[in-house]
């Protein structure tokens, strides 16, 4: 589900009441076929630009003077909420702590104007960015009702740099669960809540001598 390729198709504005009249019928067939997860994104392109419509962050970084921020959760919580009343309510999986490049975007609070950090996960700059926003979204969340439910989630990246990111996210909001989508490897046997793994399959055709 691409909410930012449905606007783009329609030609309306982004979060727009349009917007999210258009996208109701879309989340009702996805719960209608069994959809349980919503999927959210916290940071711009988690995914680079693999699809014709890039994902953008569903919340906005801004960054004020003397490296505060301030986070607004505004289309997060609409996507989260029609999602919901559309019947999609066990889970909501959060897009990446580890993106494609790990390249984070923020909206400089005194320029107008957007910039991005660059951190690897373990590193002193990965953790410096991601401890302020973690701290704040799981009192956003709680306020919502939707921290039981909210996992950070990740997509196909290196064990390298998931495992410093896991272990940062249990240390500094322990509150929040880890959803993965990719290998099955052992290491993350105790520390994943939600895992969708590769299943390898042999696939024997009739008349071949060899089985692949």
């Amino acid at each position: 589900m691409n909410p930012f390729a449905l606007a783009r198709y329609h030609r309306v504005a982004l979060w727009s009441q349009d917007h999210l009249r258009l996208l109701e019928p879309h989340l009702r067939l996805l719960a209608s076929a069994g959809q349980k997860c919503i999927t959210t994104t916290l940071v711009h392109q988690p995914w680079g630009t693999q699809t014709f419509d890039p994902y953008d962050s569903m919340v906005e970084w801004i960054r004020l003077k003397e490296d505060r921020w301030k986070f607004d959760y505004t289309h997060f919580d609409q996507y989260v909420a029609l999602a919901m009343k559309c019947g999609i309510t066990e889970s909501i999986n959060c897009y990446s702590m580890v993106p494609w490049g790990n390249r984070f975007r923020y909206l400089d609070a005194a320029t107008g104007d957007y910039g991005f950090v660059y951190a690897n996960p373990g590193s002193p700059e990965y953790e410096k960015h991601w401890e302020p926003f973690l701290r704040d979204f799981v009192g956003h969340l709680r306020k919502r009702g939707w921290l039981e439910k909210t996992h950070i989630a990740m997509d196909e990246r290196p064990v390298e740099e998931m495992q410093p990111m896991v272990a940062f996210l249990h240390r500094v909001a322990p509150q929040l669960q880890v959803a993965l989508a990719g290998s099955n490897s052992p290491v993350f046997k105790d520390t994943v809540d939600d895992w969708c793994a590769f299943i390898s399959a042999i696939f024997r055709i009739r008349g071949s001598r060899a089985a692949r």
